[in-house]
């Protein structure tokens, strides 16, 4: 609880009619905000030019006013001096390009350093392999395993006391002291080859 977020529910009602009905207090509201804004425009428009007839302008605001009501003004306030789409467009393709010749660059680089280093732990790994088999000799193919008499023995006595394992715990025994006896004569055999 209180892992998960929650989502809102959304209910959705139709409205045949197409029309929104509202209060008469909310209609009301809304009338004296109207009213209320146009007042504050026209105390303003009546301020400014309160102003303009205490000082005449002079052609320099004439030129500002000129200028502000053109929309230039509004579009270089927004959206700063007007650039075309074209020069955008050149600009955002080089830019784009860039961007690519970078990127494709760095990507060719990136699967030669994964080559080079693919090549070196390929050259590490058979040299690790080689090391190994030159310092652990192996036996050869047709020499049997060890213990496999005991091993026979231990298979056959499960198999007969399926129900009670506990009765080949000898033959369990002679088959680890078998192994532990031919570990102990191999290791005994590398350290006399070693000397």
């Amino acid at each position: 609880m209180g892992a998960a977020e929650s989502t809102p529910r959304r209910i959705t009602i139709p409205n045949e009619n197409q029309f929104i009905k509202i209060t008469d207090s909310l209609a009301e509201r809304l009338l004296a905000c109207q009213k209320k804004s146009e007042k504050s425009a026209a105390e303003e428009k009546a301020k400014e030019k309160a102003r303009d007839a205490e000082c005449p302008p002079t052609e320099a605001d004439k030129n500002v006013r000129d200028y502000e009501n053109s929309g230039d003004a509004l579009i270089n306030y927004y959206y700063g001096p007007s650039v075309t789409s074209l020069r955008v467009l050149q600009a955002k393709e080089k830019e784009l390009k860039e961007s690519e010749n970078y990127w494709s660059k760095r990507i060719e680089n990136l699967e030669q350093q994964h080559v080079e280093l693919k090549q070196v732990m390929e050259d590490q790994y058979h040299k690790a392999v080689d090391e190994i088999n030159n310092q652990v000799p192996r036996p050869p193919p047709d020499t049997p395993f060890p213990c496999m008499e005991h091993k026979n023995r231990v298979l056959s006595c499960y198999s007969k006391n399926s129900k009670q394992p506990l009765l080949c715990a000898e033959a369990v025994t002679e088959f680890a002291d078998c192994v532990t006896n031919r570990r102990i004569d191999s290791l005994q055999g590398r350290k006399e080859m070693d000397v």
